[in-house]
């Protein structure tokens, strides 16, 4: 079993190849994951805004699993 905090980075990934750093994150782990599992990340932006230099998003990211065989 991969720990829940290992798959969480992989949404901070995201943020950081877009060069935005997450002020707040929440996370829901329904099912384990495991070693040989592939993972795929979809990120839908919710909103954009800008405020003087800067660029806030609001942004949902859902991870979900292919269980590999056992």
């Amino acid at each position: 079993m991969v720990h829940g905090l290992f798959v969480a980075m992989l949404p901070t990934q995201l943020g950081g190849d877009l060069d935005y750093v997450a002020r707040d994150m929440s996370f829901e782990f329904v099912r384990p994951v495991f070693c040989g599992d592939t993972i795929h990340c979809a990120l839908t932006v919710r909103e954009v805004r800008r405020e003087g230099d800067r660029t806030w998003i609001e942004a949902d990211v859902v991870c979900t699993t292919s269980t590999a065989e056992r």
